[in-house]
Order: structure tokens, then sequence, then C-alpha cells
């Protein structure tokens, strides 16, 4: 098994969704109570990423129609084509809940069982987000 990369640096990953435009403001309630983010990472066989993308996107696009549901990026590794990263952004831990409950969440186990290797799924807690001012406030602070 490949050892596991953040997906997010472009030198190494292949965004297959688009990204969040800069302006992008998060829901006003995401920014006070947090936002809960769903991160899978699985493999697919190179005869099998076109098919698996697909699928991927398609759960990416019902999942839109869910309450709660900010935004979501797939993502192919460049040095490893058969990783595939699915990440999904909500803004309650209630509609991630309601969500995974959910038979698109069904359709994508489903999917994860395709994978030669174990997939690695991750939920994870954000409680706050910082652009390019905590930099300026870290890099300039006295």
């Amino acid at each position: 098994m490949s050892s596991h990369r953040a997906c997010n640096n472009p030198l190494y990953c292949r965004n297959l969704t688009g990204h969040l435009p800069a302006s992008y403001k998060w829901p006003l309630k995401c920014r006070y109570d947090g936002m809960f983010q769903l991160n899978l990472r699985m493999m697919a066989p190179p005869r099998c990423a076109v098919a698996s993308i697909k699928a991927l996107r398609s759960i990416a696009i019902a999942a839109q129609l869910e309450r709660g549901f900010i935004a979501s990026r797939i993502y192919q590794d460049v040095e490893d084509p058969e990783a595939l990263y699915l990440q999904e952004d909500w803004c309650s831990e209630k509609e991630l809940k309601s969500n995974i409950r959910s038979s698109c969440f069904t359709d994508l186990l489903m999917l994860m069982e395709t994978s030669p290797e174990p997939p690695v799924l991750e939920v994870r807690s954000v409680s706050e987000i910082h652009g390019l001012e905590y930099i300026e406030a870290v890099r300039f602070e006295t």
C-alpha cells in the first residue's frame, strides 16, 4: 500500500471536479458551529479508474442535494493514478449523519468494496478555517 499523503498539493494531485473560488464564504452556521469533513482514499486499478471516477462523481452530485452539504472534491494522485480521493464538507454532524444513513452513502460503501486495497475513510471535525490573513499574522507578529 502506498503511503497516505494529503492530496491538496497540486504538484501531486489532479482535481477532477474543480476548485472552490477563492472568494467562497463558508455558510454562516458553519463558521460558528464548525464543519464536518468526510475524507476517503481508495484504490482503483487502471482498467477501473474511469468507472470509479464516474461513480464518485455521481455520488458527489447526489450528496449536493442533501441538507447541510457544502462542497465536494474528487482527486486522483498524479504519482499514483490508482489512488482516488473524495472529500465532502458538511455544515454539521447531524447533517453528515443523515447523509451517512442515505442510499447515496450506501452506494459509496459499495464502491469502496471494489478497492483492491483497504480504503481509508476519515471524518474530521473542523472548528476553524484560516486563509492568508493567518499566514500574514504569523509571519509578521511581533
